[in-house]
């Protein structure tokens, strides 16, 4: 007969909760929790350090890497894919507590990260969210994966790159500076980046210079983008309206954006649950939209 466990009316504080986990980081090793780190004087000098301090061990190193697989594996395929990180190996779950009120949720997610070699432990939970959903792996991993990436990128961490992120990878490019350059000069060089163009209307004269264009140089823009050019730094600019992405892929989203005459900036990955500019709203072609993607199915 087969057995599943399932914990109903657990108490544990934050604190506990990402003291274990981090025993998982750390090899089955339990480390007294810190809140401070060290305490300086007033002009800075280090009075106290406080170095990690290994309480004991609580869990063997194979029963640890069999923990890390599994929690990998939550983050890559299961509930908490929102969580994922192209680059860095994320292994954490996702939770949906019952509280003791009535209709009270609390939505949690605890990662650490990068799986393999783990330097940071996080843990986001919210207590009883308002909104569409209050899943953990629907509103709490989304905050867990931008804060996990943003400190990785802080710490310089390397990113390893796998088949399945080269594979979904939005690939991006920088938009160059074309002020002064011919029309025909700047058509060239973004056709052999592979971005898209469009001209200022009434454009016949493709020897005038280019005196302004959009998105600006040095915008970071996914592959296939539009770059409106101008030859009239006073001309007005180009105006379309914005779609409406939600529910579509990144590969249907940006493909509408092209279509639409604007770019796209991609977060995340599944379908597109959020945008900046509102569908139907009127903005400047070449205009960059941040475009939110989210995983709704199998979430919790």
């Amino acid at each position: 007969m087969l057995v599943a466990s399932f914990g109903q009316r657990f108490t544990i504080t934050p604190l506990e909760l990402i003291t274990a986990y981090s025993a998982i980081a750390n090899g089955g090793s339990l480390l007294k929790p810190r809140l401070v780190k060290e305490l300086r004087d007033d002009v800075g000098n280090v009075i106290t350090r406080y170095e990690p301090e290994v309480v004991r061990k609580v869990i063997s190193k194979e029963t640890c890497d069999l923990l890390r697989m599994m929690l990998e594996g939550v983050v890559n395929e299961g509930t908490g894919r929102n969580a994922y990180i192209g680059g860095y190996h994320v292994a954490g779950k996702t939770g949906t507590s019952q509280t003791t009120e009535e209709d009270r949720k609390i939505a949690s997610f605890c990662a650490f990260a990068p799986a393999d070699n783990p330097v940071v432990c996080v843990l986001i939970m919210l207590d009883d969210p308002k909104g569409d959903s209050y899943m953990g792996g629907a509103i709490a991993a989304p905050v867990a994966q931008k804060l996990i990436e943003e400190v990785l990128t802080y710490l310089e961490v390397e990113r390893k790159f796998n088949e399945r992120d080269l594979r979904e990878q939005v690939q991006q490019v920088v938009a160059p500076d074309l002020a002064g350059m011919t029309v025909a000069e700047s058509v060239k060089a973004l056709q052999d980046m592979g971005l898209d163009y469009k001209l200022q209307a009434g454009i016949s004269d493709t020897g005038l210079p280019v005196a302004a264009q959009t998105p600006p140089p040095l915008t970071r823009v996914s592959a296939k983008s539009t770059v409106i050019l101008y030859v009239d730094e006073d001309a007005p600019p180009l105006m379309v309206r914005a779609p409406d992405f939600r529910g579509k892929s990144t590969y249907e989203a940006g493909e509408l954006a092209r279509r639409a005459g604007l770019n796209i900036r991609a977060s995340g990955a599944g379908v597109a649950t959020g945008q900046s500019v509102q569908a139907g709203e009127e903005v400047e072609a070449g205009s960059v939209v941040d475009v939110t993607f989210r995983y709704t199915d199998n979430i919790e």
